[in-house]
């Protein structure tokens, strides 16, 4: 959690006691975190998740609890974040995932699958993850440009999708 912390307070230029108040918590707590001497607690960690405004820190702080499953965030050092260059990338990936699954038979049950096959499905797990990875990309970039508030987006697409009962 230390890295996410320090990376946010670089990006968005906060002090540890604006982000102590942020997080409803202390400086001195903030402090030790930065420095490794503590964890973020839930409550903490879910408190962020209520009032951060910086979707960058909200994907770090998801792909650090869910110990790398959830989506990561790009790297601001090699990473063309421009919203037209995330843009072009997301496209070329879904490119490439819609030719993988077009090439890629999923209708045999994995039980029958030969080795070569299920690592040909594991390509189109990959070529997904891409595809994912970009989206949130270009979704937190909006965010960020446009001053959205990633929760109000959230609860936004939550409702629609429990409209849709998709969720």
């Amino acid at each position: 959690m230390n890295t996410s912390l320090q990376r946010h307070r670089q990006r968005t230029r906060r002090t540890q006691s604006q982000v102590a108040e942020m997080l409803l918590t202390t400086k001195p707590n903030i402090c030790n975190v930065e420095r490794g001497r503590r964890n973020l607690s839930a409550d903490i960690i879910m408190t962020g998740f209520e009032r951060c405004d910086d979707p960058i820190f909200l994907t770090d702080i998801n792909f650090e609890i869910s110990n790398g499953y959830s989506t990561p965030s790009y790297n601001e050092e090699v990473y063309d974040d421009h919203r037209i260059c995330i843009k072009e990338r997301l496209l070329n990936e879904i490119k490439e995932a819609v030719e993988v699954l077009n090439h890629i038979r999923i209708d045999k049950r994995p039980d029958y699958c030969t080795k070569e096959e299920i690592e040909n499905v594991r390509k189109i797990a990959a070529e997904t993850y891409d595809v994912v990875f970009e989206a949130q990309s270009l979704i937190n970039k909006i965010i960020l440009d446009y001053n959205f508030n990633p929760q109000e987006l959230a609860q936004s697409r939550n409702q629609r999708l429990k409209m849709e009962r998709r969720i």
